[in-house]
């Protein structure tokens, strides 16, 4: 411990002596280091050793018991020596912080110093505008810290609205706000700002820029526990899923099939077992086959599949086809089973409308009024064959398809119709385009062909389409072809024939 510093206590502990030679004594008792003694002292070296008169040595002795009773004093109340502040990082006040209960624990890491980010903002704006205003907002990261919660605010005058700006901010009474959310260090990013004014005045609009940083750490409370593999299947069990999907056409006719497609997915995670799906047949509506093995059943009128296991992520699908029996709305239903409580449904809607009568007539341009069949001449005259198809039901004819077919005798030179064709020069055969026939109407087509050589021919047309599940309608027409106009009396005598055979046989049959 150093001797007090108080003025009066440290002259009188502190005595100098001027020795002779300028040579200083330090004088040392009771541990206290007493400094230089000053004073009239006279000092004589015999051999070595300094010598004091009697006067100065009853001074020092008084000098030396003086210092030893303060010393003693001291040593007895000996204060403790006051406790460091603790280091805080910023001030806060005392209503605020809570009291300091280990501000004496050693801190185990060092203090960490947050290097605030430096945001930059650099605004690009017209000095004179008209109309649309345009602005660039830019924002600069220039530090090596991050910035937290970043946001850009703009106060828009009155009479100021925005148009248009990428990204988007929220508006909110005149205040734009942009969250741009956390900017690492050297990040940048602009924004593209457009406004417009009603009136003209002079648009001063102020940008200001908000941001957080802080750090980060990391408290072990408690030691690492060991890894445990887990097994999936040990948190979650395993499961099936089946999902289902039904598809039908929208519309369908009378005599026309309604094919049912059933799609059955399994997606969980464990196998479907003893899987059954079913299909309900509704009352006016008759089965016609089913895919797979389905089974109809007559009385609870439904087809049945057994399927068995149905692996996790497998599917499955199956067909039927139904035939509606009347016209109307045909609500189709099917379900999936499975162990366990599983089921899945789904369902499906046609459209049934009326059956379509399809009759279809040829005739050709040759034929006389009566009883003959027709007569061309050859290199003379052409043969117009005239095809009419009228749908006298009641619904209406879809994917109707015709084609002609001309005999090798006829060479086609024209076709006329309202559907296209697929016909090139020198073939036999003209087949039409699919149409769509409404109830009640006709389409007509005329095929114009050109003999090349004598002969009794038939010019044939096919009619097929989805109201004709059965198979196509056929139709021929007979057309002779002969060489000169002598052999028409000759066709004339056997048409003749022909006919009172056929005249015979209705009065046969009336009687």
């Amino acid at each position: 411990m150093t001797l007090p510093k108080t003025p009066i206590l440290r002259t009188l502990l502190t005595p100098r002596a001027i020795i002779p030679r300028r040579q200083r004594i330090r004088l040392k008792t009771g541990g206290y280091n007493l400094g230089t003694m000053a004073g009239d002292f006279e000092f004589c070296r015999f051999d070595g050793v300094a010598a004091m008169s009697p006067a100065s040595v009853r001074i020092l002795l008084l000098a030396l018991l003086a210092v030893g009773f303060v010393g003693s004093l001291l040593a007895q109340e000996e204060l403790p020596a006051p406790k460091p502040r603790p280091r805080t990082e910023a001030a806060a006040s005392p209503a605020a912080t809570p009291p300091c209960t280990d501000c004496d624990a050693k801190p185990s890491e060092p203090w960490a110093d947050v290097e605030p980010p430096v945001l930059a903002l650099r605004v690009l704006a017209p000095a004179r505008a008209t109309g649309e205003v345009n602005y660039q907002v830019c924002i600069e990261n220039r530090s090596n810290a991050a910035a937290h919660a970043v946001a850009l605010r703009g106060m828009m005058p009155e009479g100021v609205r925005l148009l248009r700006a990428d990204p988007a901010p929220k508006e909110s009474g005149g205040e734009l706000l942009w969250e741009l959310g956390s900017f690492p260090g050297g990040a940048k990013q602009c924004i593209q700002l457009t406004l417009a004014t009603s009136t003209p005045i002079d648009l001063r609009m102020c940008f200001r820029i908000s941001s957080e940083h802080g750090v980060c750490v990391t408290t072990r409370t408690a030691a690492k526990p060991p890894l445990i593999p887990v097994e999936p299947g040990d948190t979650e069990p395993k499961q099936a899923k089946l999902e289902l999907a039904l598809a039908a056409p929208a519309q369908a006719s009378l005599i026309t099939p309604i094919p049912c497609r059933i799609t059955v997915s399994n997606r969980g995670t464990a196998s479907a077992e003893n899987t059954r799906v079913s299909l309900r047949v509704p009352l006016g509506v008759t089965f016609v086959s089913a895919s797979d093995g389905g089974q109809y059943q007559l009385e609870a009128r439904q087809v049945v599949w057994t399927l068995g296991s149905l692996p996790a992520g497998q599917s499955r699908t199956l067909e039927a086809k139904i035939r509606a029996d009347l016209a109307g709305v045909v609500n189709l239903v099917s379900e999936a089973q499975a162990d366990g409580g599983l089921l899945a449904r789904a369902e499906a809607r046609t459209d049934v409308t009326g059956a379509a009568g399809l009759p279809l007539e040829v005739t050709d341009s040759a034929d006389p009024p009566l009883l003959r069949p027709g007569v061309a001449i050859i290199n003379q005259e052409s043969t117009v064959y005239r095809i009419v198809v009228r749908n006298t039901g009641t619904g209406p004819a879809a994917n109707l398809r015709l084609s002609a077919t001309a005999p090798p005798e006829l060479a086609i030179v024209r076709i006329e119709g309202p559907f296209a064709h697929n016909h090139r020069e020198g073939d036999t055969r003209v087949d039409f385009n699919p149409f769509l026939l409404p109830a009640g109407e006709q389409v007509q087509f005329r095929v114009e062909c050109k003999p090349q050589r004598a002969g009794y021919v038939k010019f044939r047309v096919e009619l097929t389409g989805d109201p004709l599940p059965s198979g196509p309608v056929l139709e021929e027409e007979s057309t002779n072809i002969v060489t000169d106009l002598q052999d028409e009396e000759q066709v004339f005598r056997r048409d003749l024939r022909l006919h009172w055979r056929a005249r015979g046989e209705q009065v046969a049959e009336q009687r």
